[in-house]
């Protein structure tokens, strides 16, 4: 089972997806929060990876869906900052912490 780190920032949590190709045809997600409080115009965020994907998809889009249903699994629908991202999630194989 995985824990949210309680050194992340509380509600509302700045978070990113992405996806990268670690090797030709190997996509990987990895979700990614800020910890920085950068505000304004030319903001620049440094992000730390939250959550990633062990093992690669075979596409871009099917990585992209992949670390949205993780997200969705950690945060609920109404997404970060809200009651539920206090729970402990039980995310499934295929994910680590990071």
């Amino acid at each position: 089972m995985n824990t949210i780190p309680a050194t992340l920032s509380p509600s509302p949590r700045n978070l990113a997806l992405t996806v990268h190709e670690l090797e030709p045809g190997e996509f990987y997600w990895v979700l990614m929060e800020a910890v920085d409080d950068a505000a304004g115009e030319g903001a620049v965020h440094s992000y730390l990876p939250l959550e990633a994907a062990i093992e690669p998809h075979s596409s871009y889009s099917n990585a992209l869906v992949a670390g949205v249903s993780v997200l969705r699994r950690l945060f609920g629908t109404e997404g970060p900052g809200r009651p539920q991202d206090t729970r402990t999630p039980d995310v499934p194989g295929g994910t680590r912490s990071l």
